[in-house]
């Protein structure tokens, strides 16, 4: 069943597109633990963290689903080099304020800014782009494949970025992250695709917008699952910008422990992909992604507690995997329902719930980790999702019965 789940890798063009992917994911949680390490290093305050993730998450809100439009009418190759320059500049700019001193708090918070409206266009964009690259017969493996990927760099990219940063110091961490896109721009330009996109003017664009949104309310399933991944969005992800915290208030750890800890989330999810892929066509999706949820938020309340190095691992593993799992397969369902050319749309409005919504969640998770603490704050995250699983499971039935 595993074996099989690597077919889409038998495509050249798709090979390409993962290969070049896999180092932007790399880079992806390099960045995540570099700035909130950075902003914590600079403030040493929680609702700081909670203003660094609302800045980071905010462009994500609104930006994807234009991005989508612009997936659904540009071409997604030259789209996807557009964003890779600007993760390059970005990632090239922040590295060099470090280099020479001259970092403040409010450069980390325009840093991870311009970091979340440029990813409000790569995240769509390219996931529209693996469907281009495929055939429709190996979709389901090609979203768990690339939920896989993102699973191996979430394992690798903080642990490495942590060991980096306290070896030698966050411009170097930097200077790594412009060096591996730079090597994902190589394969990108490597693809060839015929159809993936046209031009279209702008006002076009503007028109599609309207248009997606309708065709989403009007699709019962799909408008469900964007509304679950909402709440997930919402809670499921905040407590990452609260880990500095963990590792240094509640935990006495420093930088190496925190790329430990998110690390221990990516290991989780690939424990939990590794598990969806060898459970291949049969899984019972709907049921599944109810029971991701409950346990993600169980896991969150599990960690929230722990006082040790080792049970707080174990539950972010939990959390990673809960995670992941539900993500990869809310995706799926959608990949399989959408018409391509509204494809780019839903995918960008699916970025907009998961990622957006959480600029609102940290600066909740923020302001309540700064008047009582981080543990509560994360708690009340946790009895959130178990709840919305419940009224899921007997409120929206429909959901559960998804294959």
């Amino acid at each position: 069943m595993i074996r099989d789940s690597f077919q889409p890798l038998r495509i050249v063009n798709f090979r390409r597109l993962w290969i070049g992917n896999f180092a932007t994911q790399i880079t992806l949680f390099m960045h995540t633990m570099a700035s909130v390490w950075l902003a914590y290093e600079l403030t040493a305050s929680p609702l700081f963290l909670g203003v660094l993730g609302l800045c980071r998450s905010l462009p994500m809100a609104v930006i994807p689903f234009i991005g989508g439009a612009v997936a659904d009418r540009w071409n997604r190759r030259r789209v996807l080099l557009v964003c890779q320059v600007g993760f390059l500049l970005n990632a090239a700019f922040m590295g060099s304020l470090i280099y020479l001193e001259l970092v403040r708090p409010w450069h980390v918070l325009v840093h991870v800014g311009l970091f979340g409206a440029i990813m409000s266009i790569n995240t769509p964009t390219r996931q529209a782009f693996m469907a281009n690259t495929v055939q429709s017969s190996v979709l389901r493996q090609t979203v768990t494949l690339h939920f896989a990927t993102q699973s191996v760099t979430r394992v690798l990219g903080p642990g490495l970025a942590g060991y980096v940063v306290k070896v030698f110091g966050g411009d170097v961490c930097y200077a790594m992250q412009a060096a591996l896109y730079l090597f994902s721009i190589a394969f990108i330009i490597s693809i060839d695709v015929p159809n993936d996109g046209g031009e279209a003017d702008p006002e076009s664009v503007v028109s599609d917008l309207a248009e997606g949104l309708v065709y989403v309310r009007s699709n019962r399933v799909i408008f469900s699952l964007i509304g679950l991944t909402s709440i997930i969005g919402l809670v499921g992800m905040s407590h990452l910008d609260m880990l500095p915290v963990f590792s240094n208030s509640v935990l006495g750890g420093g930088p190496a422990e925190l790329g430990m800890m998110m690390t221990a989330g990516g290991v989780g999810a690939l424990i939990g992909m590794l598990m969806l892929m060898g459970a291949g066509d049969s899984t019972k999706r709907g049921a599944l992604l109810v029971a991701m949820v409950g346990l993600l938020g169980g896991a969150l309340i599990a960690f929230s507690n722990s006082t040790e190095l080792l049970p707080a691992l174990i539950f972010l593993g939990l959390a990673g995997m809960a995670n992941t799992t539900l993500r990869a397969t809310n995706n799926s369902l959608l990949q399989e329902r959408v018409a391509d050319g509204f494809r780019g749309r839903l995918m960008g409005l699916e970025s907009a719930a998961n990622n957006g919504l959480k600029a609102i969640g940290s600066l909740a998770v923020g302001y309540i980790a700064k008047t009582a603490d981080a543990p509560v704050a994360v708690s009340a995250c946790g009895v959130t999702l178990i709840m919305a699983a419940a009224i899921t499971r007997f409120k929206v039935p429909s959901i559960a019965k998804l294959r």
